[in-house]
């Protein structure tokens, strides 16, 4: 009983870091056709799949199907009949699937049980002192508390996914509100994942700066597009005002006179006030919002409106 339980506990965790991963993809793929974004989703959990026991397999994707109770999950397959791993590889497959939901304690004993054995080496935190210096301070962990290396490693791989899909999603968004804005990504640079995979396996072109330069040029775009929302709903009120309100109807038709004794200047100011409003159509009203929001997020970007 406690085995089931602890297997279903692991498949829970699993299948609630593919739903995340799930999620962004879809949202990233907006405007994808449904048998790409099928054919695209299949293909991520698929991927998921490949690191858990095929004899697993069943009850962490009966774990996903809950938090999608309404996809088929017929794109990605499995052998339920499959016996329970047999070859080293399937056993070390099957380890690594269950090793999410143990305790430390239990990690620790497992982990100095492969060492006896010869099959893990033993290894320090294999982070300079000055890296781990520069983390605390920047998350105000005290200097005395310990950084466990294997959650960094596993809280990295998170924070690098959304970073990498915010990254893509925002500069689509951007080329389709502004096709003509000179502020875009250099042309010769790669995408985020590419930039961050090469600094990571240690190719001297790509250094940690550049990681750093991509990773602030996004949050200055995010930043700027935000703080714009509330500066564009207040300029279009403005406006709308301005051309519509009783107020400046009124000045209009004062300004246009009489037109004689049988005059009926409310009759006026309601074809002023039609004749004004026709031009807010659906088309010009988004027209306008996007220029107010392009104008206002590229002043923002470059340092202009601060």
């Amino acid at each position: 009983m406690h085995r089931d339980t602890h297997m279903q506990n692991q498949a829970a965790v699993w299948a609630e870091g593919v739903a995340r991963r799930l999620s962004f993809l879809q949202a990233a793929m907006a405007e994808e056709s449904a048998d790409v974004r099928e054919t695209k989703l299949g293909d991520e959990i698929s991927k998921a799949l490949q690191a858990v026991a095929e004899n697993m397999r069943p009850l962490h994707l009966d774990a996903l199907a809950e938090r999608f109770p309404t996809w088929q999950m017929a794109t990605v397959s499995f052998d339920r009949s499959k016996a329970s791993p047999q070859t080293a590889g399937e056993l070390a497959s099957a380890l690594c699937a269950l090793s999410a939901g143990l305790s430390q304690d239990h990690r620790a004993a497992i982990a100095e049980q492969l060492f006896v054995a010869g099959l893990a080496k033993e290894t320090g935190e294999g982070i300079d002192s000055a890296t781990l210096s520069e983390i605390k301070s920047r998350l105000k962990v005290p200097p005395t508390e310990k950084i466990d290396a294997q959650r960094l490693g596993r809280l990295f791989a998170s924070l690098a996914e959304t970073a990498c899909t915010l990254d893509q999603l925002t500069w689509n968004i951007w080329r389709s509100l502004a096709p003509r804005s000179n502020i875009r990504r250099e042309q010769m640079m790669p995408e985020l994942k590419a930039l961050i995979r090469r600094s990571l396996v240690g190719e001297e072109e790509v250094s940690s700066a550049q990681v750093g330069h991509q990773l602030e040029k996004t949050r200055q775009l995010i930043a700027s597009l935000l703080a714009s929302l509330d500066a564009v709903g207040h300029e279009f009120a403005e406006s709308f005002q301005a051309q519509c309100s009783p107020e400046s109807i009124r000045q209009m038709v004062r300004a246009d006179g009489k037109a004689g004794i049988f005059d009926n200047s409310d009759a006026r100011a309601w074809q002023r006030y039609s004749e004004r409003f026709a031009a807010y159509t659906a088309s010009t009203i988004e027209t306008n919002i996007r220029e107010h929001l392009v104008r206002h997020a590229e002043e923002l970007a470059r340092g202009e409106n601060r």
